[in-house]
């Protein structure tokens, strides 16, 4: 099956599309091609954090760490093509696509994972905490991916949820544990019904 590329309109959830200012390079030798089509139709979301503690609360420094801090430690440390993220979500709410979500990415060190999971980053580290409206803003995000990809909470893991590593903090994973149960967590709603993709 063929992934497509799918836009989110802009009335359902606004998504800045940041992709042209990424830097893109080729893999070195040795390395796998990381700048290719998915193998396997995409069948959920993974969230992660950043790990260190992050400049918080200030969009335009959370923007500039990912495309000059990140995407430069993912092409040197992992050997990838540009950043392995489908999606940023920052403290105040907005959300970049980083990514063609066509594309796999190398994201949670399992071949599944990075086949058939879109990765979703939110710029947090150590014990920091999501704010409100990231939470809410991340929320959407998932929600609405899961109705293009026709794919249920169940399938929104954690990075930890596919390998070894602290990512995405205790934090996180409680709010992803809430989410997965539907405690406090709000159905998708635009204009005061149900949302429809």
């Amino acid at each position: 099956m063929l992934i497509t590329d799918i836009t989110i309109p802009s009335h359902i959830i606004p998504i800045n599309d940041i992709r042209s200012q990424l830097s893109i390079k080729p893999n070195p030798p040795g390395y796998m091609n990381s700048r290719r089509q998915r193998r396997k139709p995409i069948i959920g979301v993974t969230w992660h954090y950043n790990g260190p503690a992050m400049v918080h609360n200030d969009v335009n420094k959370e923007r500039y760490h990912v495309i000059n801090v990140d995407v430069p430690n993912h092409q040197q440390r992992l050997g990838a093509d540009s950043l392995m993220y489908h999606f940023v979500v920052y403290s105040d709410g907005t959300i970049d696509q980083t990514r063609d979500l066509n594309l796999i990415a190398w994201h949670c060190r399992n071949y599944d994972g990075n086949e058939a999971s879109l990765a979703v980053h939110i710029p947090i580290g150590g014990t920091q905490d999501i704010t409100e409206l990231q939470k809410q803003s991340l929320i959407k995000l998932t929600d609405v991916l899961g109705k293009l990809y026709t794919f249920n909470r169940f399938n929104v893991k954690g990075h930890r949820e596919w390998s070894d590593t602290q990512c995405p903090g205790e934090n996180l994973m409680r709010h992803l544990r809430e989410y997965r149960d539907n405690i406090n967590i709000p159905m998708l709603m635009v204009s005061g019904k149900a949302d429809s993709i």
